[in-house]
């Protein structure tokens, strides 16, 4: 979700314990543009992920990059995110202008509201036909807005970017059980 906001580096990627499918990170730096993709199949129904992907205000359950989300009165979201790079941290704002359509979420970055030049997110939940899992699927495109120091920047980015995903990952699934033992 993003957390969908930070993507990782190219360290090796180590084993997921929480995941019970292979999931897929990718994560690209070109031009001064992050890419990433992200895919899994995560235990729990579409519904309730959708249902906890849309909590707009409750973002930062199952995120450790926003710090607080608010939907405002015109639709568009508003998130207060937060890096930390060991003790060095930085707040950054970025306004989205959502578009939701059934299981699938799309989200575009408002430039003149954000601390990004330009992006975009989609978070799409497909149902798992075998079992009432959900087939999770993740990608984005970011250009910041700011200055990323050359060489090391990109790699601390790409690294923050794919621990964020696997952490959003698993609190998705714990967050959905939760839910589905209400």
């Amino acid at each position: 979700i993003f957390s969908y906001l930070f993507l990782f580096s190219l360290m090796a990627l180590p084993s997921l314990a929480f995941a019970k499918e292979a999931t897929l990170v990718k994560v690209d730096y070109v031009n001064n543009t992050y890419r990433s993709e992200l895919s899994t199949k995560i235990h729990a129904a579409p519904a309730v992920l959708f249902e906890l992907l849309t909590s707009y205000e409750k973002l930062n359950t199952f995120s450790q990059t926003i710090h607080k989300s608010q939907l405002l009165a015109n639709g568009n979201l508003l998130l207060d995110l937060r890096v930390c790079f060991a003790i060095i941290c930085f707040e950054k704002k970025q306004t989205l202008k959502l578009t939701v359509n059934n299981h699938t979420v799309t989200a575009r970055i408002i430039r003149e509201q954000s601390d990004f030049e330009s992006g975009w997110m989609q978070w799409q939940l497909v149902p798992a036909k075998e079992d009432g899992s959900t087939l999770f699927y993740f990608s984005s495109e970011m250009v910041p807005d700011f200055w990323v120091p050359p060489l090391i920047g990109p790699l601390l980015i790409r690294h923050k970017l794919k621990k964020e995903a696997r952490y959003s990952i698993h609190q998705l699934e714990n967050l959905a059980q939760t839910i589905k033992n209400r």
